[in-house]
């Protein structure tokens, strides 16, 4: 997600010198990361967070003024606004706390790979960044390199069910259906009901010339959809 180019500021009905205070959130926040399951649904829009900022510059309190539509963004904005710093603003040259906005906007394929090993470098242990970064990976048709993230995501998060998707999804483009397979029964037995792994353990049974399972996995996802 790409922080904004402006912030929305509260004005101070107060007669004092008030500055406002300074909501760059470029350069005083870390890269938040798209939610997996936003993106695999292809969830996008925008949200407007209130949030305080105390004397510190520190988030207090914030909440949700404007919901992009989808909880999941709303919530990964939230996170993402917890943990900046900006420059307080000030009443009469000290220090207040004040009430801000801020306008985050939620696309698709907006983050680089170079955005995403800056992020994991500050934050190893994320196995939300790998995963971002293996979908980068395979969206540039860079397999090998996507499934090693995946990989990553699972040893920190064995209970990932979309790590064992996209897993999937980039074997089946190198051509090792088997393991593909192996991927899907693991991201099922771990979540049931993430309809496309059924239809897409279907393409592996067609593929591997199982008729029969593969009508029977899409019949899965159908009933799922209605």
């Amino acid at each position: 997600m790409r922080t904004p180019p402006f912030s929305l500021n509260e004005k101070s009905d107060a007669t004092e010198n008030v500055v406002n205070p300074i909501t760059d959130v470029e350069h005083s926040c870390g890269q938040p990361i798209y939610p997996a399951e936003s993106r695999r649904l292809n969830e996008t829009g925008s949200v407007v967070l209130k949030f305080l900022i105390d004397v510190k510059g520190l988030v207090k309190e914030s909440g949700v003024e404007t919901t992009s539509g989808y909880a999941r963004l709303d919530q990964a904005a939230l996170e993402a606004l917890s943990k900046c710093k900006f420059k307080p603003g000030a009443s009469d040259g000290l220090p207040k706390r004040m009430w801000s906005k801020i306008k985050y906007t939620w696309k698709l394929n907006e983050q680089s790979i170079e955005e995403m090993n800056a992020h994991i470098q500050q934050n190893p242990q994320d196995a939300s960044a790998y995963l971002q970064r293996g979908l980068l990976f395979g969206d540039k048709g860079n397999y090998y390199s996507a499934v090693a993230d995946f990989d990553t995501v699972i040893s920190i998060s064995p209970q990932t069910a979309d790590a064992y998707i996209f897993r999937a999804i980039a074997q089946i483009h190198d051509g090792e259906i088997d393991q593909a397979m192996d991927n899907c029964d693991k991201a099922i037995e771990i979540n049931p009901r993430i309809e496309p792994v059924y239809g897409l353990r279907g393409i592996i049974w067609l593929a591997k010339g199982n008729i029969e399972r593969e009508i029977s996995d899409l019949n899965i996802e159908v009933s799922m959809n209605t």
